[in-house]
Parts: structure tokens; sequence; C-alpha cells
């Protein structure tokens, strides 16, 4: 992970969810800048309720 990558979930400019996290996993895209997925995460669900 690149150091301004660090400082930006340090300063929490940014997230850093753990891929295995997710669930149900399905390739919609692909591109020059890699592949898209679609997934569910129970974790974003709970978040979404709490706001």
């Amino acid at each position: 992970m690149s150091n301004w990558f660090k400082i930006a979930i340090e300063h929490k400019y940014i997230t850093l969810f753990e891929y295995g996290s997710f669930q149900d996993r399905k390739v919609i895209g692909r591109g020059g800048f890699g592949i898209v997925y679609s997934a569910y995460s129970r974790d974003i669900e709970k978040l979404k309720k709490i706001l």
C-alpha cells in the first residue's frame, strides 16, 4: 500500500473495507482500470440504518 493511501486512511479521507467483508461478489464490468464488482456487505447495511 502506498504512503499517500495510508495517510488518507489515517485521516479518514477514505474508508478501507476488507475484500473478505463483502458477500455475493459479481463481476459487472472490466476495463482499463481493472475489474468492477457488485457486492453486499452487512457492515455497510448496519451503517446505513444508523445514519
